[in-house]
Formats: C-alpha cells, sequence, structure tokens
C-alpha cells in the first residue's frame, strides 16, 4: 500500500513558515515505520534506487521529491513515538 505523506505550508503561517509533512492514516493493524531521506536531489534518488534494488521496498512507494523551503521542515510526530536518524 502506498503511502504519502502531504505537504503543505502551516496554516496561517504565510511565505516564510516551514513546510509541514503530515503523515497518512496507518493500514490495518500495520504500524508504520516512516522513512525520511534528506540529502541533495540525485543522492536522495541513488538511495531509494539502491532500497529497490536490495528488495526493501518498491521505488513507487516513495513520495515525489519535496523541495525543502528556506523557512525549513516541520515534523509532527504522533504522541509516544520516538526518532534516531543516522548521517552517513
Amino acid at each position: 500500500m502506498f503511502l504519502a505523506y502531504t505537504a503543505s505550508p502551516i496554516p496561517s503561517g504565510g511565505a516564510n513558515s516551514p513546510l509541514w509533512l503530515t503523515p497518512p492514516a496507518a493500514p490495518g493493524d500495520r504500524e508504520p515505520l516512516r522513512h525520511l531521506l534528506l540529502g541533495s536531489a540525485a543522492r536522495v534518488q541513488q538511495t531509494i534506487h539502491l532500497l529497490h534494488v536490495l528488495n526493501y521496498t518498491e521505488q513507487f512507494r516513495w513520495s515525489r521529491q519535496i523541495v525543502v523551503p528556506e523557512s525549513g521542515l516541520l515534523l509532527t510526530p504522533a504522541q509516544g513515538e520516538v526518532m534516531s536518524y543516522l548521517i552517513r
């Protein structure tokens, strides 16, 4: 099942507001694990292709690339979720 984030400016924030990513609803009883790739357009596409080659996920399951505005990006996790990230 394809789960795409909805990307939109924060309401009533204007042009200088960060981008707000709204997570999709979880399908059935599966607990979603959200993957975010941040980097150059070429590097993100290369990683998506690599994850496909490794049979981790199909390339079409990823959202279109979203350009991060100068004002930033705002992630809205659900209560109780945790985050870990790796810079490589």
